[in-house]
């Protein structure tokens, strides 16, 4: 699409001709590539909800994974907050992570079974802020109240939960950083 020049000054996002190839299985001899993402350009400013629409298999995933830097793209560029989201690495990347979260599709590989509520939305709190724990513990309340889950089921586990609570869960993790973009792969 085109990007006016206004729009592209006052982006909070900006992905440029990204594209992404896949290795297919075959002989060693014959190295088959699938172009899973060709060309994508867009423009996200701060505040705004932006769609992504295609059919299934047509790449929104992978798109999604790769301004969430959970895949490296094979070619183009990606601008957050108008610096070089890809040049980051190591201290700086985990740093700047904090400000862009997924929320993947599915609540049922998303969290870890192993974990209660508390600690699977309060990781992000423990890993990125320096929050005692009383104050980790009253802002998980906070979370899991804006998302219409009784705080009392924190001492909970994901199998405990309906479907659509596990969503609410993954959500609360994802927002309990007031991130700047909130990539929701749905």
């Amino acid at each position: 699409g085109c990007l006016s020049q206004g729009r592209l000054m006052s982006a909070l996002l900006t992905v440029t001709d990204l594209a992404k190839d896949f290795a297919l299985p075959g002989s060693w001899l014959r190295r088959s590539r699938l172009r899973a993402v060709d060309g994508v350009s867009f423009a996200i400013a701060p505040g705004e909800t932006f769609g992504l629409v295609g059919e299934s298999g047509s790449g929104k995933s992978t798109i999604g994974r790769m301004v969430a830097r959970l895949l490296d793209p094979t070619a183009g560029a990606i601008e957050f907050r108008g610096s070089d989201w890809l040049a980051l690495r190591g201290q700086d990347l985990r740093a700047a992570r904090r400000a862009i979260q997924v929320v993947f599709q599915s609540p049922y590989a998303s969290l870890d079974p192993r974990w209660r509520i508390v600690d699977i939305i309060g990781e992000p709190l423990r890993t990125h802020l320096d929050l005692p724990s009383q104050e980790r513990r009253k802002r998980i309340a906070e979370l899991m109240t804006a998302v219409g889950l009784d705080p009392a089921m924190a001492q909970r586990y994901p199998h405990q939960f309906s479907g659509g609570q596990r969503q609410r869960i993954a959500i609360a993790r994802a927002i309990a950083l007031d991130p700047e973009l909130l990539i929701a792969d749905e």
